[in-house]
This record gives structure tokens, sequence and C-alpha cells, in this order.
């Protein structure tokens, strides 16, 4: 079994190659989140653990611990530690969470406990979760290991089927299935071949000899997140913080698979890791949380963006939490956090406020002065105005 406690030490194994770039890069608490029945989960490396927010009342029902808290110099090690990417498995009410050395746990949305562990057999942290409803396969990504490899999970075995290796990639981001042809796509920072990066379709129709399908190269992106929307075979892909400081400018793009032609250049969209789409809007949402531009000051934005790539609307957030956006699909519920007022939550269906807001925070959390997310829960305060988006701030 591994630790799930904090762990403090140096090191000089094959981690200590990762952990300069990660203290430079990541200085975030809350990574990655989902929202499910109304219900948020944001993945808490803070506390050390996934949050589990209700968005009926506004108040924090509890926080599922047993995830491991590795810190250097008094910084938390992202990829040693967890909770990381999360995903729903919405037919066995169960949340998938990295974590770190390999580990997926899994939590019984009902009990709230996890019920089990899956080592998919890296040293550091497994990081992003796509999940394929009609194959019960699940797709786990683990960038940070030397040779950054992705891990397919029988959702119903609890079983890891294979793996797929990825050598000479500098990391591996978001895995999103395609309904159109049951294809798996993730995005890949960088290689040797393609220095901005590209898109593997990953072909797993045959379990003794999982493997890469397809490569889609990229133009000068190093992708970050990517979704796909209402139009059959249309990608959306956002690129890195590293677009600027490698390339020189700023762009996102919805792409035709498996052909990557440019069916949109998004300008001025950049520093974008985790992205969502939400089918009762028909729009994609980027936060650009490590925005870079020449004038040295980031602008920080939650991008709403059409599917032909017009920009319906930006909102100010911050680069130290704004990293992820979590959309639920059938409510038109979505959730960002701010480090100055807490966690955005919007309905994307109406144009008012709502008022079932509780005052106070409930729940084991701890937060320190410096956690960046004092409080997930609170009063409703503010809407933020413009193309009928409600707000909700949990502060």
């Amino acid at each position: 079994m591994y630790p799930s406690n904090l762990n403090v030490r140096g090191a000089n194994t094959v981690r200590e190659a990762k952990r300069k770039k990660i203290a430079m890069r990541w200085r975030l608490r809350i990574r990655f989140q989902t929202i499910y029945n109304d219900t948020y989960y944001p993945s808490d490396r803070t506390n050390g653990g996934v949050q589990v927010t209700s968005l009926t009342n506004d108040s924090q029902i509890t926080i599922v611990k047993g995830f491991t808290t590795t810190v250097v110099n008094n910084i938390v090690v992202r990829t040693e530690s967890g909770p990381n990417g999360l995903r729903v498995i919405p037919d066995r009410n169960e949340l998938y969470a990295t974590d770190a050395y390999g580990i997926v746990h899994i939590i019984d949305l009902f009990s709230l406990e996890i019920v089990a562990n899956i080592s998919i057999g890296g040293i550091m942290c497994a990081d992003e979760i796509g999940y394929d409803p009609t194959t019960s396969a699940v797709v786990v990504s683990n960038g940070d290991d030397t040779t950054p490899f992705v891990a397919i999970i029988n959702s119903t075995t609890q079983t890891v089927l294979g793996k797929i290796l990825f050598p000479g990639a500098t990391s591996l981001e978001q895995p999103t299935v395609n309904s159109a042809d049951g294809k798996f796509y993730i995005a890949i920072d960088s290689n040797p071949t393609y220095p901005g990066g590209d898109i593997a379709i990953l072909d797993l129709s045959n379990p003794s000899n999982y493997s890469i399908a397809h490569i889609i190269p990229l133009v000068d992106c190093i992708p970050g997140g990517v979704a796909f929307g209402s139009v059959t075979n249309q990608l959306f892909v956002s690129c890195s913080g590293s677009q600027f400081s490698t390339f020189g400018f700023e762009a996102s793009y919805i792409i035709e698979v498996p052909t990557g032609d440019i069916k949109a250049n998004i300008s001025g969209v950049s520093g974008v890791d985790q992205v969502a789409y939400s089918p009762v809007t028909n729009y994609f949402y980027a936060t650009t949380y490590q925005d870079e531009t020449s004038s040295g000051s980031p602008s920080p934005y939650l991008f709403v963006i059409a599917a032909n790539g017009t920009i319906v609307q930006k909102i100010v957030t911050d680069n130290i939490t704004a990293h992820s956006v979590a959309v639920e699909a059938g409510t038109g519920t979505l959730a960002v956090p701010v480090k100055e007022k807490g966690v955005l939550v919007f309905d994307l269906t109406t144009g008012t406020s709502s008022t079932n807001a509780s005052s106070t925070a409930t729940g084991s959390a701890t937060a320190s002065s410096t956690s960046g997310v004092q409080n997930l829960v609170g009063n409703v305060v503010a809407v933020l105005g413009a193309a009928s988006l409600a707000a909700r701030m949990l502060l």
C-alpha cells in the first residue's frame, strides 16, 4: 500500500529532474474539478482530498481524504501529490481521482469514501482522465514519468488492461473520447518530431495490442486541453502558456479530425490547460490561467467560445487558481475558482442569481491564509454581467 500521509523529503531519483520545472510552473491548490448531480467536486491539494460541496444549498458536505501530499522546501510537489484529475463514472456512481505514485482512487458517491485503489504502474502522479461510457474504458495519463504513458482501465472490473508509451514526449495532457468514431484523443505537449505538439488518436480495438492509430501534428501550439463539441469531428485544442514564450504568439484552434485542418484560429486564447464544452449552450469554456503576453502583465480570463471559434464573452479571473473549468453537461452549471473571490459558479441557463446560499462553511476541511481558496462555500454576493451568465460566488 502506498503512503497517504504527509511526505516531506529531498530526492535524488527520477523525480528530481521534474521538480525544478514544477516549482516554477505550479503553485496551484485546486487543480481539477468536476460537477455531477448538482454537486461540486474540486481536487483540493492544500487539504489533501476531494472536496464535496452541494450546489443546491451551497453547503460543504465533506472532504474525501486518503491522498498523498509531498512537500519540498514548503512547496507542495505536484508530481508527487494528490488529488489531481477527476472523472465521474455515472453508471457506477463512482468518482475516479488520480494520486501520487500512479494511483487511481475510486470514490463511492453514496458513501463518499475511497472503496478501491488501482495502480497504473507509474512513479509520478497520475494526471488527467478520459471515459467512454459505451465501452467502459477509462484512459488515465501520466505525463511526468521519464517515459510518459497512458493506462487503459476497465471501469467494470476495475483492472488495468494495458498501456501505451509515448517516448520523447515532454508531457501528456487531456484525453477525451470522440463519440463519432469511438476513439480517444489525447494532447501531447511536444516531442522532437513535433515541437509544437500533436494530438494522438488511440486504437483500443485490440486489447492485446493497444497502440497509437494516428498522429495529428499541431502548428506552434504545445497543447493543453481538448474537447469535442456539437460539430462532428471538430476538436477544440487549447494551447499552453509555453506557446508565447516558445513561438511568440497566442492562439488556440478548432481542427478537423483526423486531417488536422484548422477550421478556426482563436487569437489571444492561450495559457490554457483543461477545457470544457456545454451541450446546453453549445459553447466551449477555457481558462487562460497561464496567460503570457508581450506586455509582461498577464490578463487571465474565462473565455466563452462558440462552435465556430468566435469569442462570445470573457470574464476576468486570475493566474493562481483559475486553472480548470468544470461544466455539468445536463444542467448547464459551470464552476471556476478565483483566488480573491472563491469559486464562481455560473448557471448557464438563466440570467438571475441563486438566492439559496448558506452563509457559513461546514465540513472537515481546513484552509490557511496561503491556501489560495479560503473557503469553498458562502453567500451569493454578485452577478457577473453579459451574455445572461448568472454567477454565484462561493466564498
